[in-house]
């Protein structure tokens, strides 16, 4: 004999999920937001983000969000929270 719940997590196992994750995106909500090579305000610039750009953060550490940034050397760049607005959005994956 199968128990009942066993039946329930053989079922629940075999269904197919939509599965959501939470992507961090940054606005910039300045004119111009400078990305740096690193989250200091005495770090290179290495571009600028105008007014109204959406970058995707791959990590937020404080008072500076790690983006992606594709004209920088190694892909990445910081910018300073203050020049935007930190959000999230679902995505199915």
């Amino acid at each position: 004999m199968i128990r009942p719940a066993s039946v329930v997590v053989i079922a629940v196992c075999l269904l197919p999920t939509l599965a959501s994750a939470q992507v961090a995106e940054f606005t910039v909500n300045v004119q111009s937001a400078a990305v740096r090579k690193g989250p200091s305000t005495g770090s290179p610039v290495v571009g600028q983000a105008p007014r109204g750009a959406i970058l995707e953060v791959t990590r937020d550490i404080g008072a500076w969000v790690k983006v992606a940034w594709p004209a920088a050397p190694d892909g990445i760049g910081y910018v300073h929270v203050s020049m935007g607005k930190l959000s999230q959005r679902a995505t199915r994956e």
